[in-house]
């Protein structure tokens, strides 16, 4: 074999091979998209506390605590959801080849073994 069918071979190969996808730009996304809805809950949750700061009732004065961790946790949700989604696109983008030849594959094998 000469030197060019051995680099065409692993040319072909590393394509048919899956690629290492990093998920750090999909925690950058998600990240984002967090601190934006952090960002404008907070100014809500402010408003909530200053207008009920001298509330004679005690569930108002403090409702803005709940209202916090409801918003905390809705952001902590939302991050997991857009990481997950992003990383998702970004390994079948990156990966197609590889899924294609899983599914024939598995339609092969099957074919086969009937």
């Amino acid at each position: 074999m000469d030197a060019e069918a051995i680099d065409r071979f692993f040319d072909r190969a590393s394509e048919a091979l899956p690629t290492y996808v990093s998920s750090f730009p999909a925690m950058l996304a998600g990240l984002a998209v967090a601190t934006v809805v952090f960002l404008q809950g907070v100014s809500v949750v402010n408003d909530d506390r200053r207008e009920n700061a001298t509330s004679k009732d005690i569930a108002k004065r403090y409702r803005w605590v709940l209202l916090l961790g409801v918003l905390l946790g809705v952001c902590g949700m939302l991050s997991d959801f857009v990481q997950d989604r992003v990383y998702a696109l970004h390994m079948l983008k990156l990966n197609k080849q590889h899924f294609a030849n899983v599914h024939w594959l598995r339609h092969y094998v099957r074919a086969c073994t009937a």
